[in-house]
């Protein structure tokens, strides 16, 4: 492809494999406290549902926040479809030549990221997650401590002794907490010290959700005690206490995954123990966001962590790097959170990463950003070739739409300019001056119902996007050009979807829905606009509470229409591959005009919450014809990928494709994630 056709791509496709994009995840609203005496009285006969429906939760929510990040982080699926508009694509694909104003915007989005990476660092770092009781944290000493993951179990033996923030100091002999419901208990001859204030006694229990704490002293005659709202100073005696107040929880033949003698935990959020091991129980979604590139396989060990922070070390293999180590830094607030990568960590292609965001109070607006530098270096040696790339996404949400600026700037080049042209060698080190820069304002509706009886629902959107690279996006006719600007009009309209069997079991039911969408970008400056549109229209079908498909036949097309300049833009072109060494001479009577058939099929299967089994297959009929490692999609293609539940903490996902031999592809690699 020429310079001519495709003159200002690097504004939007360099650096493209090396973009990495993670979907926010949703905040958990906190439970609101109920009536005390009510809850306590039904504890105990409610705490086995209770428990297990929480954990059934939180492990619905890792499994979604996780499974998406991965997905998303995975550099070999990320491309401009998923960050930026339809519009985008189609510009990087056959750019073009224009007498356009200059923009010179690089200083602009670097200061705008360094303002953005502070302030989301500094609110990660500093303002702790609000507590849901006055005690937010607890450290714990003692000769044996064990940790029982699968049912969120503290247990400590032998001189044992319990700090709280508040400054008070329990001992005893055995220490119980189950994180879960957030309460503790020490038991056997308990030592009790609250500033001036001490009391002795049999055992000591508090739930912390409701600021209750229940004592068993040694007194002349039996007696039993409460402290309400921590106040630890007027206990209430002989008052009524739940009947599960001093019960050890019950770990059966369970062993523990951690043995240690010091944890400092923190309620709702997580524990970190000595020697070092951080477990994160945290609901905070935030917590599950992940910088690091994708891999074949990974396994974690987070040996750091607080109630804010997250520290992990990775073991991590894909085709290109084989194994290797990768490090993360979680920092995570109520509504904001800053993720530092370094990966690979014992490779010399290294990437560094931070992704960040920060949201209002009010939730309406929200700044994230993305900043990578990609580095070639023998361990952190002077780099023999270094770029960045520095995103911003800045979203104010209105009543019914939102206004979003997003902006990229690129550094082909950090280092300064060798005398020889390069570093250390001419391909791994090439100086490349570039910086090419681009900012998009955008303006997206909300989703509207054309009337409460017509089934059709649609929303709107448009904006505008400039581009400037000051060393030159191309050249078209021998004139080079820095700078572009073009704006843009879409809408989507689509069907709620139609039942069409009434007759059957609402999870037995088919049903049918469209959906059209449609974007046309104009040029300015220049006789020429661009056209996208895709219809899908799809069946899906429940198999009981275990099983479900569907099956979508997706419609495509895109024209790049220039008038009396179209056989500039696309002159006929033969292509040679050598990849394959075949010659592709069809390939020339591609114009500008692409249309893709994609007629796809999926199935899910779920037996029981420990396995879930997932097949999807596509059938392309695309032109231009698809050419291997060139350009398209493979004819046929099928995805597999089985999910197993090993523990409540921890699941194995294990995938692989399959290409029918397209350009002698055939079986992709075996793809293995752990997750919570």
């Amino acid at each position: 492809m020429t310079g001519d056709r495709i003159f200002a791509a690097g504004a939007f496709t360099k650096s493209s494999d090396r973009r990495l994009g993670v979907r926010n995840g949703i905040n958990t609203a906190n439970v609101r406290q109920i009536a005390e005496t009510q809850t306590l009285q039904c504890r105990e006969a409610q705490s086995s549902n209770v428990r297990r429906d929480v954990t059934d939760c939180v492990r619905r929510v890792g499994i979604t926040v996780r499974r998406s990040i991965r997905q998303s982080a995975d550099t070999s699926r990320v491309d401009d479809k998923g960050h930026q508009t339809r519009h985008a694509v189609a510009i990087s694909r056959a750019t073009e030549a224009m007498p356009l104003r200059a923009r010179n915007t690089e200083n602009n989005v670097r200061v705008l990221s360094l303002l953005a990476a502070a302030a989301v660092f500094l609110t990660a770092a500093v303002i702790p997650i609000r507590a849901s009781a006055q005690i937010d944290s607890i450290v714990l000493h003692a000769d044996r401590i064990g940790f029982y993951n699968n049912k969120y179990v503290i247990t400590a033996d032998d001189n044992v002794r319990v700090q709280l923030s508040d400054g008070t100091t329990i001992t005893g002999n055995s220490f119980a907490m189950d994180l879960k419901q957030n309460r503790f208990m020490i038991a056997g001859a308990v030592h009790f010290v609250h500033g001036a204030i001490s009391y002795d006694g049999a055992a000591f229990s508090e739930f912390l959700d409701f600021k209750r704490a229940y004592f068993l002293p040694i007194t002349t005659e039996p007696d039993r005690w409460t402290f309400l709202d921590e106040n630890y100073t007027k206990p209430a005696p002989g008052r009524e206490m739940p009947g599960d107040t001093f019960d050890f929880p019950n770990t059966g033949v369970d062993h523990p995954l951690v043995l240690a003698k010091e944890a400092h935990i923190y309620p709702k959020t997580g524990v970190s123990f000595r020697p070092e091991y951080y477990f994160n129980f945290s609901a905070n979604p935030y917590f599950q966001q992940n910088s690091l590139a994708g891999a074949t396989g990974a396994v974690g060990y987070p040996f750091m962590g607080s109630k804010n922070a997250t520290t992990t070390l990775y073991g991590r293999y894909d085709s290109t790097n084989k194994e290797y180590l990768a490090i993360e830094e979680n920092l995570a607030t109520q509504n904001s959170y800053a993720v530092f990568s370094i990966s690979p960590l014992t490779r010399p292609n290294k990437q560094y990463n931070l992704l960040a965001s920060l949201k209002t109070e009010n939730q309406r607006f929200q700044i994230t950003d993305f900043d990578q530098m990609f580095a070639y270096q023998s361990g952190f040696s002077q780099p023999l070739s270094e770029g960045a790339l520095e995103t911003e996404q800045l979203t104010y949400g209105f009543r019914n739409s939102f206004l979003q600026i997003l902006a990229n700037q690129y550094q082909d080049s950090l280092l300064p300019q060798p005398a020889q042209g390069f570093y250390g060698n001419p391909t791994d080190g090439a100086w490349i001056p570039n910086h090419p820069t681009n900012a998009e304002l955008s303006w997206v509706g909300s989703n509207q119902a054309v009337s409460k009886y017509v089934p059709i629902n649609f929303k709107f959107r448009g904006g505008v996007l400039t581009a400037h690279d000051g060393y030159g996006l191309g050249t078209f006719n021998g004139t080079e050009y820095s700078s572009y600007w073009q704006n843009f009009l879409g809408f989507t309209v689509w069907s709620n979807p139609i039942r069409l069997t009434p007759h059957a079991a609402f999870d037995q039911s088919v049903y049918y829905s469209e959906t059209y969408d449609r974007q046309r970008t104009f040029i300015q400056g220049f006789p020429r606009f661009q056209d996208a549109g895709t219809l899908t229209s799809t069946l899906s079908k429940m198999q009981g509470h275990k099983g479900s498909m569907y099956l979508s036949y997706i419609v495509s097309n895109e024209g790049d229409y220039l008038g009396a300049l179209q056989d500039v833009f696309y002159p006929p072109t033969v292509v040679d591959n050598p990849f394959n060494n075949m010659v592709y001479p069809g390939f020339a009577s591609f114009r500008g005009f692409s249309t893709t058939r994609d007629l796809q099929y999926a199935y899910t299967y779920i037996p029981t919450a420990y396995f879930s089994f997932t097949v999807q297959a596509d059938k392309h009929d695309d032109f231009p014809t698809p050419i291997p490692y060139y350009y398209g999609e493979a004819p046929y293609s099928i995805a597999m990928r089985t999910q197993f539940r090993i523990s409540p903490i921890l699941s194995l996902s294990v995938g692989r494709s399959y290409f029918f031999n397209f350009g002698n592809m055939g079986w992709s690699q075996w793809t293995v994630q752990f997750g919570p």
